[in-house]
Formats: C-alpha cells, sequence, structure tokens
C-alpha cells in the first residue's frame, strides 16, 4: 500500500509545480491574439528578419512596429518607416534580446536616414521600467520618441 502512495503523492507534487511554473518570463497580451501578421509588400525581407510569431504591435505617423521572437527564442522587433508621398525609400531595423533583458528593458530601436528618423521601444505587458520623459507610450507595449 505504501508504493502506490508515493507514487501518487509524487505525481500530484510534479503537476503542482508544473502548475506553478506557468507562463513564467516577459509576455506580450497582443500576441495571443491568434493569426499571424504578415510584413508589408514594400518591406523587404530577405530571409534575415525574425518573423516566428509575427505580430503588429503598433504605428505612429509613418512607423510601423512588429514584434516577433526568432529561432533562439528571443524576443524580437522590427521597426520600419513607411513610404510616404514625401519620402519613397523606406527604412528598416530589427534587434533580438533575451527573456530576461526584454523584461528588464525592453528592446529598444533608433532607425532613419537623411530625411526621417525614429526611436522606438517595445516592452513586455506590466513593463516596471522608466520612459525617458521625452518619449511617448503609444499603448501599452510601444513607446517612441516625438
Amino acid at each position: 500500500m505504501r508504493k502506490p502512495a508515493i507514487v501518487t503523492l509524487a505525481i500530484v507534487a510534479a503537476l503542482g509545480l508544473t502548475g506553478c511554473a506557468g507562463a513564467s518570463g516577459p509576455q506580450l497580451a497582443v500576441m495571443d491574439g491568434g493569426s499571424e501578421a504578415e510584413l508589408p509588400e514594400w518591406l523587404e525581407n530577405d530571409g534575415l528578419l525574425p518573423v516566428i510569431n509575427l505580430t503588429k504591435v503598433g504605428e505612429f505617423d509613418d512607423l510601423i512596429v512588429f514584434a516577433s521572437r526568432n529561432d533562439a527564442d528571443e524576443w524580437c522587433m522590427i521597426a520600419a518607416l513607411a513610404p510616404t508621398a514625401e519620402f519613397a525609400a523606406w527604412v528598416s531595423s530589427s534587434s533580438c534580446a533575451s527573456p530576461a533583458l526584454f523584461d528588464e528593458r525592453g528592446i529598444t530601436i533608433g532607425l532613419g536616414n537623411q530625411h526621417r528618423s525614429a526611436g522606438v521601444q517595445l516592452i513586455p505587458d506590466n513593463y516596471t521600467g522608466t520612459v525617458d520623459a521625452d518619449w511617448v507610450r503609444v499603448n501599452d507595449n510601444l513607446v517612441v520618441r516625438e
């Protein structure tokens, strides 16, 4: 009788620990929407952009921002300044960070050319870090420099 009780207790304890582990690390609720986004046609992807679980995070003027993951399961951001009537050339940049760094600092990108530039920060849900005074929070996960 004693062996089955010990085995049952071990299984219950293991399941309990698994339940407590839950969703550890940083989260982006916007990525829980189900369907993946697609990059705009004008944004050329040479296969090097991290597009696993690609999700559109938001837009600000002609800036468009995506969150994704890469093959190393890091958090990534792709930011692009879209072509406009005034400036036909688009500009893009991407960066990735480990879950620990993303949770602590988010991901910050500066991008631009001789005509225009942008600063953008992707932050996890429930971010507790500081946001610089000259940056504006667009939504829960997107901060831009004005």
